[in-house]
Formats: structure tokens, sequence, C-alpha cells
């Protein structure tokens, strides 16, 4: 049986930090005519400021601006159509779920 004082404040200071789980996605296709990666920076850039917005997450992200859509494009690497499937499995190979509250990633270990 557990003390009622010595768990509350910890448990307290938890419940402060959590917030409601949110998942941002965007999904669509371009319009241009040759879309290119200056579009691609600038749907980045849009959802960016929706997280940004976001009542929830606004006190941990305080005085955040995304990036412009040149700083978010000179960071973007393109991926010739012949590579993309090598691409995304490389991005399938690293384990983004959260089990037991940490973030893992693959293992080297066998």
């Amino acid at each position: 049986m557990k003390s009622p004082g010595i768990l509350a404040e910890p448990e307290a200071g938890i419940a402060e930090l959590s917030t409601p789980m949110r998942v941002y996605v965007a999904a669509g296709r371009f319009t241009e005519p040759d879309p290119d990666l200056p579009e691609l920076a600038a749907r980045i850039r849009a959802l960016l400021t929706e997280v940004a917005g976001d009542e929830a997450w606004r006190r941990f992200l305080r005085g955040y601006a995304p990036l412009s859509v040149p700083e978010i494009c000179a960071a973007l690497e393109p991926v010739e159509t012949g590579e993309a499937s090598a691409f995304l499995a490389r991005l399938a190979a690293v384990d983004l779920s959260a089990v037991g509250g940490r973030t893992t990633t693959p293992s080297a270990e066998p």
C-alpha cells in the first residue's frame, strides 16, 4: 500500500505536464504544374504553423515560430523517384512508437 503523501507531489507534476495526444497530418495533391521542394516546404510550414497555434502545445512552444519556407526548403534533401522506395524503407525501419513512455529506435543487437 502506498502512502498518499509521498507520491502526491510527483503525480501532480506529471499531470501538469500531460497534454492530450495529437497527430498532425497533411494529405493531398500538389496543384502546381511542376511542384518541387518549395511547394513541399510551404506545406510543411503550414503544418508547423498549425502545431504552433495549438493551445495545448503553446506552453511548450513559447516564442516558437516556424522557419521560413526558404529555410525549410534548405533543410530538405531531394529524393529521386528511383530512390524513393529505399528511402521509405529506411524511414520505416525507425521505430517511432513510444513504448513505456520512451521513444525507441532499432537496436544494432540481434
